[in-house]
């Protein structure tokens, strides 16, 4: 007797088909995430942290919302031939708007109002906002805008800002390393939270523009007072006069060396360690012998030295001071010390916009959102709750809560003439610091 399998294995045969299909498809993903590039590191100190007390659920989308509806704007670049044909990019982020007083600005023109800047940086940070809250879709749209908007296809780097001309074209500015290196983070951790092919050629790109430039200083951008300023400080009388004769020393800012990034391309090309373990070595063991605990700013490769970036009156930028010291956290170098000081500093109300290198004296506490995210981002970096939360508190305190105001959602300052004024640094630093 014969039995007549046909019936059976007839209905089994789509079944069988879907199954391969799978089974390939499962194959070729598992096999091409297995033949990437694997990081040295696959954590962010700053992403490690507990933000549920924020309640970014909330504030976070409003902010977003902000962005969307009063700073993102379409516009047109001009080509880099120098003919008349120009290039349309997407929803970029305005610098700033502000609203008009009613009672003075009856006469304002609109373009008063608005930036003619589109910084790189607002860009970049929305970018890493975009990353780290798994806006997938959303960052692959703002990676092909930012590339299209500030790539220079000359040098391979990109440009820092964009200005509006008269004609009403805007104009790429100033490429730099600097600007590329951000961009490059950006993707480096776009990467280590979802690794991808195409991820990993273009961080294979930017980290063969920038090796060169790196192996090579890279090069100052900025310049410190010298030779009588090196650390130790040669005098800790307050009013201390410099030598008439004194002259700048070019220097590289310390705040713009990204150490994380530095660590994870050395998976991309072993001459990266070398470069990381010769700036880890530089600031790890760095110690402030004369006044304030602060981060050393400057970094003069000349003499392989620290140095700060001041003037005569020994004012040290708040600005510099944060980045620097989150860049040095993400790789777990802490400065308890400084820690202690921002968080005596931001309870007793704003941060001063720069403080004195001998005694830590303050100057000018206008409220500025942009570093009291810094500062609860560098909270959760080192793992110090207290400063998370009072930064929060403190940002807060520029938060518009009136639904009738053009601005509401979002973190505003008042300008010289009282004005409201948003700008796309705080709106996106907040984001970070919460979310």
């Amino acid at each position: 007797m014969r039995l007549n399998l046909s019936g059976r294995f007839s209905k089994l045969l789509p079944l069988l088909a879907i199954l391969l299909v799978i089974g390939l498809a499962v194959y070729f993903i598992c096999g091409n995430r297995a033949e990437l590039v694997k990081l040295p590191s696959d954590d962010l100190p700053s992403l490690e942290y507990d933000s549920s007390e924020t309640d970014p659920d909330l504030l976070v989308p409003g902010v977003y919302k902000l962005l969307e509806d009063t700073l993102q704007l379409d516009v047109e670049i001009k080509a880099e031939s120098g003919d008349d044909e120009s290039i349309e990019v997407q929803n970029l982020l305005l610098a700033w708007r502000k609203l008009p007083d009613l009672e003075f600005d009856y006469d304002i023109e609109e373009q008063d109002l608005v930036a003619r800047e589109i910084f790189a940086l607002d860009q970049l940070y929305l970018g890493q906002a975009l990353v780290e809250s798994g806006r997938g879709k959303q960052f692959k749209k703002w990676q092909d805008s930012f590339e299209k908007a500030f790539g220079d296809d000359e040098s391979g780097l990109h440009a820092s800002s964009l200005i509006k001309d008269i004609d009403g074209f805007y104009r790429r500015d100033n490429a730099n390393w600097i600007t590329t290196q951000g961009y490059l983070r950006v993707l480096l951790q776009a990467y280590m939270l979802k690794p991808s092919s195409d991820l990993e050629n273009s961080i294979s790109v930017l980290s063969d523009t920038l090796l060169p430039i790196f192996k090579a200083g890279p090069p100052p951008h900025t310049a410190g007072l010298g030779p009588n300023l090196q650390h130790p400080l040669i005098s800790t009388m307050e009013g201390y006069l410099l030598p008439p004769d004194q002259e700048e020393v070019p220097l590289i800012a310390l705040e713009n060396i990204d150490f994380w990034l530095l660590r994870q391309l050395g998976a991309f090309n072993p001459e990266w360690e070398d470069i990381y373990k010769t700036w880890h070595n530089r600031i790890e063991d760095y110690q402030y012998e004369i006044g304030m605990p602060f981060p050393p700013e400057g970094w003069n490769t000349t003499d392989d030295t620290a140095m700060p970036l001041i003037s005569s009156d020994f004012q040290v930028d708040t600005r510099r001071l944060l980045k620097t010291s989150l860049h040095l956290a993400e790789i777990r170098v802490s400065n308890d010390d400084f820690i202690a000081f921002i968080l005596d500093e931001i309870s007793n109300g704003p941060l001063a916009l720069s403080y004195h290198l001998l005694n830590g004296s303050g100057n000018d506490y206008t409220a500025n959102p942009a570093l009291v995210a810094w500062a609860g981002r560098l909270g959760r970096a080192v793992d110090n709750r207290s400063l998370f939360e009072v930064a929060m508190r403190q940002l807060q305190r520029n938060y518009i809560s009136d639904q009738a105001s053009q601005f509401f959602g979002g973190y505003a300052r008042r300008d010289q003439d009282n004005r409201l004024t948003i700008y796309a640094l705080d709106q996106v630093l907040a984001i970070l610091a919460m979310q």
